[in-house]
């Protein structure tokens, strides 16, 4: 077994092997950001590589594309409850037979409807935000490993 310092001698000369290589080289654009990774598993005696990486990013970008759909469904749900809501406030109110009570009772109704609506418009849009953010990252950790 090597000692940190057998390792940390061996990632210098591998570097400077890449680095001989010059800007443009195809392994050195293969190794972009392998040695950092390589230098945090001496430091931090852990075990993840490149690969683990994208794999990660790809199942966080699935999951969070599950909980878009989750959210998206959430959000037509609430709409509509929301517009029934609305509908049933409007004919009570046309027909005029409704009270006073019963008009603020739906307005609170409408509202909470409404800011739930809020909170899941913006759930969704973060959501998606983080999915773009790790198809980007997907993509890089893709192209780095192509080239």
């Amino acid at each position: 077994m090597t000692t940190k310092d057998q390792e940390r001698k061996a990632l210098e000369q591998i570097r400077k092997i890449v680095e001989g290589l010059g800007e443009n080289s195809y392994i050195g654009m293969a190794f972009e950001g392998c040695f950092e990774i390589a230098e945090d598993n001496i430091e931090n005696d852990l075990g993840r590589s490149m690969k683990q990486r994208c794999r990660s990013a790809e199942k966080e970008s699935a999951k969070l594309a599950n909980d878009v759909v989750r959210l998206q469904k959430t959000n037509r749900v609430l709409m509509e409850e929301n517009e029934n809501i609305a509908r049933k406030y409007d004919k009570e109110k046309e027909s005029g037979t409704a009270f006073a009570v019963k008009y603020a009772e739906l307005d609170a109704r409408a509202e909470e409807y409404k800011y739930k609506l809020c909170e899941t418009e913006n759930d969704l849009e973060a959501a998606q935000m983080e999915i773009m953010k790790l198809k980007a990252k997907l993509y890089d950790y893709m192209v780095k490993e192509v080239n």
